[in-house]
């Protein structure tokens, strides 16, 4: 559980009662279900097969400032959703902290994906731009673990003439080989 504590100083607790405009949730609900990392506790990760973490950091897409909303506005539709497998234990760490540059939350994202899959927990990172795929595969490289991934996207982000990160980040998940390397 150690471990699980210093993962938290990289993570920001959520307020269900904001996500849900404190209507609270229904039983049945993933909303009623989930074990959430907030002000007062964090979630026995003994107790989680599902993990979520959010992350709004959009540096990598030319949002310079932005760190966006996204992921408390997948978990408002989420949690509304009915829970229909009893038997798989979720729980939502909250938010990753916007590091002072574009790398530093890559390297917090990697660390906290790595130590939840040295726990074998399946993570689910909500929001954020698609070079943060990067920060989860180097995750798992760092284990020496065979992965597959699945990229849902408008357009294959193969642009290795594009200066953001996230229109050029699959090249390097492909080759491994891009100066952009170092920043991870």
């Amino acid at each position: 559980m150690s471990d699980f504590l210093n993962i938290a100083d990289f993570l920001a607790p959520i307020n269900k009662n904001e996500l849900n405009f404190d209507q609270g949730y229904k039983e049945g609900t993933i909303g009623f279900n989930i074990k959430v990392h907030d002000e007062e506790n964090f979630p026995d990760m003994d107790e989680a097969d599902l993990v979520l973490i959010g992350c709004g950091e959009q540096r990598g897409n030319g949002h310079h400032l932005a760190y966006s909303a996204g992921p408390d506005a997948i978990r408002r539709q989420f949690y509304q959703l009915y829970f229909w497998h009893q038997d798989l234990r979720i729980a939502d760490l909250g938010n990753l902290r916007k590091g002072a540059g574009l790398a530093d939350t890559y390297a917090a994202l990697r660390t906290v994906v790595n130590e939840l899959i040295n726990e074998k927990k399946t993570v689910i990172i909500l929001g954020g731009s698609h070079d943060l795929t990067l920060a989860q595969y180097y995750a798992y490289e760092q284990n020496k673990s065979i992965i597959e991934v699945t990229n849902v996207d408008a357009l294959i982000d193969l642009n290795l003439d594009s200066d953001f990160r996230c229109d050029n980040f699959l090249m390097e998940l492909l080759t491994g080989e891009t100066e952009l390397c170092s920043s991870l």
